[in-house]
């Protein structure tokens, strides 16, 4: 007996999304946030996207999607520190396309960022540092949080549910909690519960 397909979703998270360089259309850096945060290797993939990463994401979710009917999931840190330019970026990479150097990329997707959910990034305030409150643009950016349950049919009757929290629901701006990148969000759990 064949394999029966019954539903395709890509799960993607840490685009890191960050304003374009101009000459190369990977995610610029300012001099001093290049030396803050290079400072330590294990923080480069912090640092935003690169070009090729979303070249290639792209035509690899473009085939799926072409062939299986995909969706896609995003499971937070859509963008590099939660600036309102970089939900920009990140929303018309996702929905449409966005114009580089070396050419336009992105999914050209409207639905794309329905089953998205934010990051610790997310929740940064937008100027390169950790600390302080988040930007509007993440409330413009995903709908109410908790997402309630969703439920998606496959084939052969069988169903798939899905739900979203906004794990840094319940993290203060300044806390060492969020430095630490340590999550807080009972209640989103709560709230979802009464869905």
């Amino acid at each position: 007996m064949p394999d029966r397909l019954l539903s395709t979703f890509i799960h993607v998270s840490d685009t890191h999304i960050g304003e374009l360089d101009p000459r190369t259309g990977d995610a610029a850096l300012g001099h001093d946030v290049l030396m803050r945060w290079k400072k330590d290797r294990h923080f480069y993939g912090f640092l935003g996207h690169t070009h090729v990463a979303l070249s290639q994401f792209a035509e690899f979710y473009r085939r799926l999607r072409d062939s299986e009917g995909a969706r896609l999931i995003h499971t937070g840190d859509v963008t590099r520190w939660g600036g309102a330019a970089q939900f920009a970026l990140a929303k018309r990479y996702f929905e449409k396309r966005l114009p580089t150097p070396e050419g336009d990329v992105g999914l050209d997707d409207p639905h794309a960022l329905e089953l998205a959910i934010p990051g610790n990034h997310d929740h940064w305030p937008g100027t390169g540092w950790v600390l302080g409150r988040s930007t509007s643009a993440l409330r413009r950016m995903f709908r109410p949080l908790p997402v309630p349950p969703k439920r998606f049919t496959l084939a052969g009757g069988r169903s798939l549910l899905f739900a979203g929290i906004d794990s840094d629901a319940d993290v203060w701006p300044w806390s060492p909690t969020r430095a630490l990148a340590r999550g807080a969000f009972l209640s989103q759990l709560r709230a979802l519960g009464r869905n």
